[in-house]
């Protein structure tokens, strides 16, 4: 899977590490009736290349709507190289961006083990994805899986 990084200055990054940030481009979701909601769990697997890991969540479906509340990711990469940034990305069908929410680090070890367990909000229409992308700071990516949670909602 081929995922776009986006670059983000040394300066941007104390900023963000505090608070997600979003860029909305699009117009929001069209107003429908819930009919029925569910709890929601899936794990997202991992493509790495270079210093980034990314993996995507499939759409929802036709009349339905999934809302994010929590990602939580675990990754590992070259030890003693720093976590960068992670952000989840909601796209539409056509791969267009919608918005970004950062995802400022958790836990890093000196054995490359990085973790993130960060509270999202994320409406994710019938045909749109969710993409989430982990960087680090130099060296190579490894390996890694997210899980993210929230609720499946059925659209009349």
């Amino acid at each position: 899977m081929r995922v776009s990084q986006m670059p983000i200055p040394g300066r941007a990054l104390a900023t963000l590490s505090g608070a997600a940030c979003l860029m909305l481009s699009a117009a929001p979701l069209p107003a429908q009736t819930v009919v029925e909601t569910a709890h929601y769990q899936s794990q997202i697997v991992m493509s790495c290349d270079s210093v980034v890991c990314a993996g995507a969540l499939d759409s929802p479906g036709r009349k339905r709507r999934l809302h994010v509340t929590r990602i939580a990711c675990e990754f590992k990469g070259t030890p003693k190289i720093p976590f960068r940034y992670g952000a989840v990305e909601l796209r539409q069908p056509d791969g267009a961006h919608v918005l970004y929410q950062y995802l400022p680090p958790g836990h890093s070890s000196a054995t490359g083990v990085h973790s993130i367990n960060q509270a999202v909000d994320v409406q994710v229409g019938a045909r749109q994805n969710l993409v989430v992308e982990l960087v680090l700071a130099g060296g190579s990516a490894i390996g890694g899986s997210c899980n993210a949670a929230g609720t499946l909602s059925r659209l009349q």
